[in-house]
């Protein structure tokens, strides 16, 4: 073998050594050191999904004794989480509710991410209200720039303590089309309360 040959061997080899380490992510991101986020969702994330699971309804009412039922429609999905070279098609929960009665009566919990809660996440900023935490942190909440929210760690529902958000209009936002425009929500119960734009407070009896 000529010596120029053999020169070009090694140029070959080490080129091809160069991208078959700098591509190890797209076969196994472990074989880079790194550690892909874990693709199952915490068990505190799981408790704001719960609630909703084995039932078909959830039955509100207001203080004339008028009964809407709210239906529950559970999907699992999942979606990719992590970064490009290093992530993983993580599980994703999501509750909807919608009434029977009224069309734009809607309210979604979503949980994905490995604990991040999402509470209307696909439903329009400009018609409901929003917003989203991490289920490890119960103090931190970020809302949508038209809502405000906030965190009741000893709420008292029929003399039980739980753990619920209250989502309300933000100051000088205008939410006077929205029909849900107070929320109350509960890890252990779900959706409890809300105020459609008539001033109705709907509450949960079931």
């Amino acid at each position: 073998m000529s010596i120029r040959n053999s020169t070009k061997s090694a140029v070959l080899f080490t080129l091809f050594s160069i991208i078959l380490l700098s591509s190890c992510c797209l076969l196994s991101s472990k074989d880079c050191g790194c550690e892909p986020p874990d693709k199952e969702l915490t068990a505190e994330a799981q408790k704001w999904i719960t609630p909703y699971d084995g039932k078909e309804f959830l039955t509100f009412k207001d203080y004339d004794g008028n009964i809407d039922s709210l239906r529950i429609s559970r999907t699992s999905d999942t979606d990719f989480f992590g970064g490009e070279e290093c992530g993983t098609d993580a599980q994703v929960e999501i509750a909807q509710l919608s009434s029977d009665k009224y069309h734009d009566i809607l309210f979604t919990t979503t949980a994905k991410e490995n604990r991040r809660i999402i509470f209307n996440n696909e439903l329009p900023s400009d018609q409901f209200l929003g917003c989203e935490f991490f289920a490890d942190d119960d103090h931190t909440v970020f809302a949508r720039n038209n809502s405000s929210a906030e965190f009741k760690p000893d709420f008292q529902w029929n003399g039980l303590p739980i753990t619920a958000i209250n989502i309300r209009c933000a100051a000088g936002s205008n939410c006077d089309t929205f029909q849900m425009q107070n929320i109350m929500v509960s890890k252990e119960i779900g959706l409890l309360q809300y105020t459609t734009k008539d001033g109705r407070r709907w509450s949960r009896f079931n």
